[in-house]
């Protein structure tokens, strides 16, 4: 790994000396670093021919496939800049920010045309990338059967440009600054206004370059035969870059999926193309709903790590325990991360991990603990948490900054509360916006939700309030297992005064079937409080 150059030139490096080993598993079928370079080098001839310069912006919109990462890479090996969107964004926000970003061509799954019939008509170059690309013919025939209405808009379509038409390779590449923003990527947007975030090679690589320290070192030591699990999304800072660049470009091999299910995962995990998980909380908790993640096959997992939402300790507790009843030697362990520093910045490990904290900083990465005038506070004192190290981000594109400047280093802030202990774990509290202010006293919710979520009859919970104002009342959400709404509200109540204060007693308190999410697996807030209403 080398942190001067592109990601582009580092996947070059891994190419020659991996060359036919496994970079990808998709649908049952290895793809080879060599073969991944020629889909690489086929988009870069396309985007050449359609005239794109250096720092032009592609827009790519769609799940994990070949030719999606393929088009991420290609974008690096010609210096272009790289948006990766949602495709679960809605039609009117792929316009807008195709414009806003002079998007020059837009990279889009065939499968998700039916969605984009006003996009089309507007004046975009577009190329069209199928599941099927990398598929043989019989599987490319089930598809087209079994998503026939599904590609309606697609077949009336193929006169647009498409991955299959592209009969030319070019091999050339663009030497650029690898500190300058060539990634864009969408803040979450789970508790606000999403922001675009802008990356560059350097920071990304500056992540990866240390990741395999994470893993243990047996898994480090063997590291090119191990697969991972990469079926979070790309537009997602940790689905790219750990669940997609990190163990291809340190020569290991990605198994990827367009959309999470638990049984392809288990399916994968028998098949030992699995051994390296990362996930989401409710990604974690389906795999120990199917009825299948049982067994000797559980012995092919050699670790786990989960991020990106609020956690439940009793949900770390069930899987480990799982994986020990089942004889593997592997754990799930916490982490925390935001897209403003790549992805993760702290994690528990095999050799340093703490209970209820996130971790300790990975290597190359400083915290610091500020108060509201951003004074440096003691171990053991919540307040904001703030990040230095060579993962930072650039910046906003929109302009915008949180950083600041400590003991001449620059630090962002994180928009999270939180406290070291002594012996440099961080432990994370609550989001600052989700602090909720009531007669005077400061209520972190997440407090409140992990000892409720230790119920075994609460499936999810969260606390919240329409704006975090004094004068607002506080919501309590349940999802539970059972119908006995009245005897958990009062058991909730009281575990409540048990561990808390009177005034985190929640107004009201509000059950229902099922809780939003947000494309990535997260509690979609605003959506939640829309239940108020």
């Amino acid at each position: 790994m080398n942190t001067s150059y592109t990601i582009y030139q580092n996947f070059l490096d891994i190419v020659e000396k991996r060359n036919n080993a496994t970079a990808l598993y998709y649908e049952g079928k290895c793809i080879s670093f060599n073969s991944l370079k020629n889909k690489v080098n086929r988009l870069a001839y396309y985007f050449e021919e359609q005239g794109l310069k250096k720092d032009d912006v592609v827009l790519i919109v769609g799940p994990n496939t070949p030719e999606i990462i393929a088009a991420f890479l290609a974008c690096s090996q010609k210096g272009l800049i790289s948006y990766l969107l949602t495709p679960l964004a809605k039609e009117n926000v792929i316009i807008e920010e195709a414009k806003n970003k002079n998007a020059k061509i837009i990279v889009i799954l065939s499968a998700l045309m039916n969605n984009y019939t006003n996009l089309l008509k507007e004046r975009f170059n577009f190329l069209i990338v199928s599941p099927t690309d990398s598929l043989n013919c019989i599987k490319k025939i089930g598809f087209d059967i079994l998503n026939k209405e599904t590609l309606k808009v697609y077949k009336q379509n193929k006169r647009l440009p498409s991955y299959k038409k592209i009969k030319k390779i070019d091999d050339r590449y663009e030497m650029y600054d690898n500190k300058s923003g060539k990634i864009y990527l969408s803040s979450g947007g789970t508790s606000g206004k999403p922001k675009t975030i802008v990356l560059s090679d350097f920071s990304i690589l500056s992540l990866i370059d240390v990741a395999p320290e994470v893993l243990g070192e047996n898994i480090k030591k063997e590291v090119q035969s191990k697969f991972m699990l990469a079926c979070l999304p790309m537009f997602h800072g940790f689905g790219l870059v750990m669940g997609i660049l990190t163990l291809m470009l340190h020569g290991g091999a990605d198994s990827i999926l367009p959309k999470f299910r638990s049984q392809k995962v288990v399916d994968l995990i028998e098949k030992n193309k699995c051994n390296i998980i990362i996930g989401v909380p409710a990604m974690f908790e389906a795999l120990l709903k199917n009825k299948n993640f049982y067994g000797e096959k559980l012995k092919n997992i050699d670790i786990c790590f989960i991020g990106g939402d609020f956690i439940p300790p009793s949900l770390l507790q069930r899987f480990n325990k799982r994986l020990e009843e089942n004889g593997s030697k592997a754990k799930v362990f916490e982490g925390y991360g935001l897209t403003e520093t790549v992805t993760v910045m702290s994690v528990n490990t095999f050799e340093n991990n703490c209970l209820g904290s996130v971790g300790k900083p990975i290597n190359n990465v400083k915290v610091k603990i500020l108060d509201d005038d951003h004074n440096v506070l003691n171990c053991f004192e919540k307040g904001e948490i703030a990040i230095s190290g060579p993962t930072l981000m650039n910046g906003y594109l929109e302009g915008e900054s949180n950083f600041i400047e400590i003991d001449k280093e620059r630090y962002v802030l994180s928009g999270d509360i939180g406290y070291l202990d002594d012996e440099g774990f961080l432990f994370f509290v609550s989001r600052k916006k989700r602090i909720i202010k009531k007669k005077g006293y400061n209520i972190f919710p997440l407090e409140i939700e992990k000892y409720i979520s230790s119920l075994d009859e609460v499936e999810n919970c969260s606390y919240l309030s329409k704006n975090g104002n004094a004068e607002e009342e506080t919501y309590l959400f349940l999802e539970i297992k059972s119908q006995e709404q009245e005897n958990i509200k009062n058991k909730v109540i009281e575990l409540i005064r048990k561990n808390g204060q009177e005034y985190e007693v929640p107004d009201h308190v509000i059950f229902i079937d099922k809780f939003p999410k947000t494309p990535v697996g997260k509690v979609d807030y605003p959506k939640l409080l829309e239940k108020i209403n």
